[in-house]
Parts: structure tokens; sequence; C-alpha cells
């Protein structure tokens, strides 16, 4: 009876080894345990049919049926080495993280922020334990999950989590790369949201800077960072330095014309910075959370 203490914290009975392929996986290689933990062993033991069939968006269905597909697919060579199964693994690492991760993006869009927490960490665990500590992967999810908090207004725990992969993207990938840029507008977004300004505008305008040198300046993510600028500006009563960031974002945006909501928020923001501008809102574009 193995003890899977890593992914899910409870003991599974396999009952049955029907399928030697899967025996080889287990008794080779414990890879399985540390990455999937007890649905890799309620598979090879058909236990998982009632999640898939009856919970079919929980994260044990989930990966369950990554499981079956993937074994579909590798089933026709049941005389795999050892590297190539851990290459078998490895792929199956990433099917399962994409599966995790479609459906943190799914509850983002619904607002269901407190739900997608469980699948964003699963993923991160899965990538941590496959792809090490420091990988742009890992701090992908590291920015999921901070992004999840901090829409949640955990503030507290988000911020480690964007400094975490700040530092990642930084070393893996270097300053001027725009999922570096991506952390800092995130992380100035969450200071903003925390009422330290001082703080966010030198991230944001960095942000801004590397996306302008690495996509161009007219790239839909440079009018979303002109338009957070512009929106703390605003925010910091800076009126006259608002008023052409914010068109300059229009402009871009008209051009592209990438996301017709966006644009209208544009505009709106345009509209708001120069109808109330007492009002003491703030207005934050970003691009859709991506996992």
């Amino acid at each position: 009876m193995p003890t899977l203490s890593i992914v899910f914290p409870i003991e599974v009975t396999i009952e049955r080894r029907n399928n030697m392929f899967w025996n080889r996986i287990i008794d080779r290689k414990s890879l399985g345990n540390r990455l999937f933990g007890s649905v890799f062993y309620k598979f090879v033991s058909g236990t998982v049919g009632y999640a898939v069939a009856h919970k079919p968006y929980s994260l044990e269905a989930i990966q369950a049926k990554t499981l079956r597909k993937t074994r579909d697919n590798e089933s026709r060579d049941n005389e795999l080495s050892q590297e190539n199964e851990l290459g078998f693994l490895e792929k199956l690492s990433l099917m399962m993280t994409k599966k995790l991760n479609e459906q943190v993006n799914n509850y983002s869009q619904q607002g269901k922020y407190q739900q997608a927490i469980p699948f964003a960490g699963r993923a991160l665990v899965i990538r941590e334990k496959l792809l090490g500590d420091e990988h742009p992967l890992v701090a992908k999810s590291l920015n999921t999950m901070a992004e999840l908090y901090r829409q949640m207004g955990e503030s507290v725990r988000a911020e480690p989590r964007y400094r975490r992969a700040l530092y990642l993207w930084k070393k893996t990938l270097g300053e001027e790369h725009p999922s570096f840029a991506t952390s800092l507008n995130n992380l100035a977004s969450l200071y903003v949201s925390t009422g330290e300004y001082a703080r966010a505008k030198p991230r944001y305008r960095q942000a801004l800077e590397i996306r302008r040198k690495t996509l161009g300046e007219e790239h839909p993510d440079v009018a979303v960072s002109l338009n957070n600028l512009a929106e703390l500006y605003r925010r910091m009563g800076e009126y006259v330095c608002a008023e052409p960031l914010y068109r300059r974002a229009l402009d871009i945006r008209k051009k592209t014309l990438e996301d017709e909501g966006l644009h209208y928020s544009f505009l709106d923001n345009l509209e708001r910075a120069f109808q109330t501008r007492s009002s003491g809102q703030f207005f934050v574009m970003e691009r859709p959370l991506r996992a």
C-alpha cells in the first residue's frame, strides 16, 4: 500500500494490475507517485470511473482523463526503456498542467478565484517536481497564483509569489523579456490596490519600456501599460501626465482592434479622466489571466 504524501496525502491500495505497461512505470519509476499522486494509482486500479462520470471538472477527473488519453497514445509500445518512461511522464505532466490551467482560466473568467486556487496550486506542484524550482513555467504558475490572490484582495499572499516569479523570470529569461514585464505590471497593480503608489510607479514605467523595446510601439500590451500608468497618474491627481498616455493607448487600440471590450474600456477611462477627476476611482487594464 503506497503512501502518497506529496500531491495527494492519502493511501490507496492497488487492487488490479492487469496492464503490464503501467506496472513497469510503477515498479521501475516512482515519478507517477511523485507527480500525480493517488490518481495515478487509482487509474491503474480502475477506481476513477465515478469521478470522471459524476464530477467531470474535479481535479481527480481531469487528471484521470489525461492519464487515459496519454496511455491510449502510448500503449502501442509496451517495451519502453527507462529514458522513454521518463519522457512519457514528462509529456503526461505537460498535458496535466494544461488541463489544470484551462480550469483555472475558466474559473477566473467567471470571477470564481477561490475555486481556481486548488487547480493553480496543483499545476505549480507538478511543474516544480518535474522542472525544478527555477524554471520559467514555475514562474508562470507562481504569477498565476499571485494574480488569483490579488483579485481576491489577499495582498499578503500575492506579493511573495509575484516577487518569486519576478526573480525567476529575471534569472532564466533576463530583464528584457515580455514575461518579466508582465510580472512587473502585475506587482505594480498589487501596490496600486494597497495604495502604495510610489512603489507602483517605477514598476509600471519599467514594464512599459520593456514592452516597447521587445514588442514594438503599437503592441496591445504597450497600450495596456500606457493605460495603467495613466490611471496611476490620474489617481495621484497628475492629470496633465495622464491625458497623453490615455490618448496614446487609445490610438494603439484603434489600430489593433484586438479586443473590442478593452477598446471601449480605454474610451471610458479617457472620458472619466476629464469628467470625474475627483471621483477617486481607479481603472486598471490587464491582459487576460493566463496560466
